[in-house]
């Protein structure tokens, strides 16, 4: 981050006020963070915004990504889910981990497949993930079905 020039760090403050723009976040909010900064603190403060725009994002509905993530593109700047992806710790560690036990976890990397945000081999690791995860809540839900049509259980 410190090798950051003054036209990357431009570059950076436009996409984060076109963000906060489109995401609907008053205008002021980038004027404040900006004000009374140094390059050099604008610099160090950049992995943090930008931690912040991936961070709120994931509240955002799928249309209102799919939408942003297009504008954000159409200007020159990556997209919402390309920036989710390289600055989201959670994605690269579900992907590490190997495992995943949550829905939401399936339905984020599902999102980053459909998006088209990984590379060949992080895509087939995510598909792995999310079709192990399918398989075992399948089995669970047939562990913990009740007996059908007034069968007897066989426990006495």
């Amino acid at each position: 981050m410190a090798a950051m020039t003054d036209e990357e760090l431009a570059r950076r403050l436009r996409l984060f006020s076109r963000f906060y723009e489109l995401a609907g976040l008053p205008a002021a909010t980038m004027d404040q963070i900006v004000a009374d900064k140094s390059p050099i603190e604008l610099k160090r403060g950049m992995k943090s915004l930008l931690g912040d725009i991936v961070e709120m994002s994931w509240e955002f509905d799928a249309r209102a990504c799919d939408k942003l993530d297009a504008i954000l593109r159409s200007e020159g700047f990556p997209g919402l889910r390309q920036l989710q992806f390289e600055q989201s710790g959670r994605i690269r560690r579900l992907l590490e981990k190997g495992k995943i036990n949550r829905e939401a976890d399936a339905i984020i990397l599902n999102t980053m497949i459909v998006a088209g945000v990984f590379s060949d081999e992080d895509m087939l690791k995510a598909d792995l993930l999310i079709n192990d995860f399918g398989d075992r809540a399948v089995a669970r839900q047939k562990r913990t079905r009740p007996p059908r049509n007034g069968a007897i259980s066989a426990k006495k």
